[in-house]
């Protein structure tokens, strides 16, 4: 049985072919470098379902047919339904796991801010969190002479971020700093990351972010600077 279509169905054909041709799988394979079992499954069904399409197109055009049959029009529906259904899975994974970072390092970047205002202005900063809070934030401050705390930046965790230790650091080994991970993720006295305008930072420590499964960390060393760094082979890099 044949199914007459109209020619820009046609067209949309090889609309879809050209999408598929214009991203190669090894691109796709460094993009989803560290979803190992998902890239496999994802990049079979993209080359096969690529195979197809050429082999159905040039079937099409050697036989200069102006439709399809409708066993053609069943299967590349199913492979774009598959293609899609595992893209969404991967995605979601990945989105995830881009947050992770992004809360590490725009947390480093607010480090880096406010070491560089307490050299300029010549006071303390702050770097103050608040893991016990909803949503859970940090907020740089300046502590003025008196005392008194002015609010510089604040920024907001994800709804599926926090601060703490994900699944992926077993057991209880130390931080980057060489102390025990806190509970709350942050191993500052009182929360508080404080920032000399000349000394730097009284006290080393770390601040941990995790999505439940994986886990960074951003170590601020004496002088101030931070580092984001991850847990892998027993060790923190």
């Amino acid at each position: 049985m044949w199914v007459q279509l109209p020619p820009p169905a046609i067209i949309s054909s090889h609309i879809l072919l050209s999408i598929f041709q214009c991203i190669p799988s090894v691109k796709l394979l460094k993009i989803l470098n560290e979803f190992k079992l998902e890239i496999q499954v994802f990049i079979y069904i993209y080359e096969y379902g690529k195979l197809y399409i050429i082999i159905m197109m040039k079937k099409i055009i050697k036989n200069s047919r102006c439709g399809m049959t409708v066993l053609e029009v069943i299967t590349v529906v199913i492979i774009i339904g598959i293609v899609t259904a595992s893209s969404w899975f991967i995605l979601k994974g990945m989105g995830t796991h881009l947050l992770v970072s992004d809360a590490s390092v725009n947390f480093k970047q607010s480090v880096s801010l406010a070491r560089q205002l307490a050299l300029e202005k010549n006071k303390p900063y702050l770097v103050r969190c608040f893991p016990d809070s909803t949503p859970q934030l940090w907020k740089i401050v300046r502590v003025d002479s008196a005392g008194y705390f002015t609010p510089v930046r604040r920024d907001t965790l994800h709804r599926s971020i926090r601060f703490g230790k994900g699944s992926d650091i077993s057991g209880s080994p130390n931080g980057p700093d060489g102390n025990p991970i806190p509970s709350d993720g942050v191993s500052f006295p009182a929360n508080a990351l404080a920032i000399m305008p000349r000394t730097g930072v009284p006290q080393p420590g770390a601040v941990y972010f995790t999505d439940g499964k994986e886990t960074r960390a951003v170590y601020v060393s004496a002088i101030g600077t931070a580092e984001v760094m991850k847990y892998e082979g027993g060790s923190w890099h």
